[in-house]
């Protein structure tokens, strides 16, 4: 039988985010380990659409923070698919050290939306002063993998997986 369960990024606490689909800026998004729950709340919104994945349990983090990356690209024709990559991207990070014993929003949306009201709400104090405006370019992740020893996760993995990911996206929605 097909084995795809990834236990070493997934984890054993059955974590899961729930999406709504027609919203942005992290509105609505929740991360949540029980399924009656989940499933409560999706049938109490039935008007709803909702994306519901796996949380990522044991994601890569900086100074034990979440983040996400932030990466631009242009398709300029569909038949042939032809994609540009732009070679800078950004990551975004949340404002407290990721545990998954807490599931506040500013330990793990990245949202600049969420991050700031965060920020307000307690007077601009942020755990994570090692990124200004709780961002940082691409550049700046690539010298702090380099002071890791592990630039060669940049270029091996992480840039080539998100360009893979983004022409297995742009295919499966070609006409």
């Amino acid at each position: 039988s097909l084995n795809l369960t990834q236990n070493s990024i997934e984890g054993h606490s059955n974590t899961w985010i729930m999406k709504p689909g027609a919203k942005s800026r992290g509105r609505g998004v929740i991360p949540q380990n029980n399924l009656e729950e989940i499933i409560k709340l999706a049938d109490s919104c039935k008007e709803e659409k909702w994306v519901i994945q796996k949380y990522i349990e044991h994601p890569l983090l900086v100074h034990n923070t979440k983040f996400d990356i932030r990466q631009w690209f242009m398709v300029t024709d569909w038949n042939p698919l032809t994609l540009y990559f732009y070679q800078d991207s950004y990551l975004r990070f949340g404002s407290r050290p990721f545990t998954l014993d807490d599931f506040d929003p500013s330990i793990h949306l990245c949202n600049n939306s969420i991050q700031k009201k965060f920020l307000s709400s307690q007077s601009g104090k942020c755990e994570t002063s090692f990124a200004a405006g709780n961002m940082w370019t691409s550049d700046a992740f690539k010298k702090h993998l380099t002071k890791m020893g592990q630039l060669s996760k940049w270029d091996d993995v992480i840039f080539p997986g998100m360009k893979k990911s983004i022409q297995r996206v742009m295919m499966t929605i070609q006409e």
